[in-house]
């Protein structure tokens, strides 16, 4: 053999040494990136089934909220912390004090984004604590994934149906609102005013769509992100009668 064919044959065999490396380099990195992307699927799935699943019970036990007057589900930091409460351990309270003091422990729950953490409520005193100083853990790991925070987390749709509870008629829809209660108060009010009589009560039943979007990234790969939404029906309604005098 010359040194030629010797050069040629080195050379097409390193070519095809280069060609097989690049292939499995690329391969490599293709399962690195399907193994991040099922990796941040699953931490997102996790975390939102467990928020669907603990939201639906927001307001469970409404006679306590009533007694109280405190709100059982609430919006706040634009939409990147939802806080909410329901009886629990089904005592009659949305506290666990068994005097009903006003200071303790109460059930109060919630889920929030903070410093790109998904972060989950349980406990503390006050509905809108969603500082540091309530009873906030940690729900996803920062070390594996980073939590977005460019748009809303949270938002609520309010729907309601009206009822005359003299009337025999169906119940009409209510336009969606932030404050449907107050809207339905003012209308109410309005059309005492120009009746002759004192107008009949109404009832308002309002039923609460919550929607939550929930977006993140590997904290090693920014590449990688995923996206997820789903909207919670919260199964407890709210209930309340106006008269003309309210």
């Amino acid at each position: 053999m010359s040194l030629i064919e010797l050069m040629i044959g080195l050379t097409v065999g390193l070519l095809v040494m280069l060609s097989a490396l690049t292939l499995y380099t690329v391969n490599l990195r293709y399962a690195a990136d399907i193994l991040g992307a099922a990796r941040l699927n699953a931490e997102l799935r996790a975390a939102m089934d467990m928020m669907v699943t603990d939201i639906r019970r927001a307001g469970f036990g409404g006679s306590a909220f009533t007694k109280h007057g405190v709100s059982d589900l609430a919006l706040f930091e634009d939409g990147a912390c939802l806080v909410f409460t329901y009886d629990a351990n089904q005592d009659g309270s949305w506290k666990h004090d068994a005097d009903d003091k006003i200071s303790g422990s109460y059930e109060l729950f919630g889920f929030k984004v903070d410093d790109h953490i998904l972060k989950v409520r349980q406990g503390g005193g006050d509905l809108k604590a969603c500082n540091s100083g309530g009873q906030w853990h940690g729900l996803t790991d920062p070390a594996s994934v980073r939590i977005a925070r460019e748009e809303p987390v949270f938002s609520i749709d309010y729907h309601c149906r009206r009822r005359d509870t003299g009337a025999s008629a169906e119940g009409q829809r209510c336009q969606p609102g932030v404050t449907l209660y107050e809207a339905a108060k003012a209308d109410h009010q309005a059309a005492s005013a120009e009746a002759s009589d004192t107008a009949l009560p109404i009832e308002l039943i309002e039923t609460r769509l919550v929607h939550i979007t929930l977006e993140g990234s590997l904290t090693q790969d920014p590449t990688i992100h995923a996206r997820r939404t789903q909207a919670v029906f919260v199964r407890n309604h709210r209930v309340v009668s106006i008269t003309a005098s309210d």
